[in-house]
């Protein structure tokens, strides 16, 4: 696999990549949210966040106690 790497037209970096690579990057990103996710449900369930508000869309924002 290789990659190439050139500036992008708004100033950052454009890499030129395989759709099956670009495809992995998305699914990889994709299980890591979930994955966050689930760790947050787990630490309000056990007590180790608590919620201070609501952020931005109406979703909560929740803080280490």
């Amino acid at each position: 696999m290789r990659l190439h790497k050139e500036p992008a037209s708004d100033g950052t970096t454009a890499y030129l990549m395989s759709q099956q690579v670009a495809d992995a990057i998305v699914r990889l990103e994709e299980r890591n949210i979930r994955a966050d996710g689930e760790l947050a449900v787990a630490q309000i369930e056990r007590g180790c966040m608590r919620q201070v508000g609501v952020g931005a869309g109406g979703m909560p924002v929740y803080v280490l106690p």
